[in-house]
């Protein structure tokens, strides 16, 4: 399965794996996040609740 991610104003096309983390992750779609700068290369967030692992 594929999803459409929005990042500021930028279009990506992600490819989920079907697994029941992809599942889960999904059966939370739309979904809207906020991200923080962490260490000047990466972006971070953290969701409401944790995923199927």
């Amino acid at each position: 399965m594929r999803i459409k991610m929005t990042f500021n104003n930028e279009e990506f096309i992600i490819k989920m794996y079907d697994n029941p983390t992809s599942r889960d992750f999904m059966s939370r779609l739309p979904l809207t996040l906020t991200f923080k700068d962490h260490g000047g290369f990466e972006k971070l967030t953290i969701l409401d609740k944790g995923l199927t692992i």
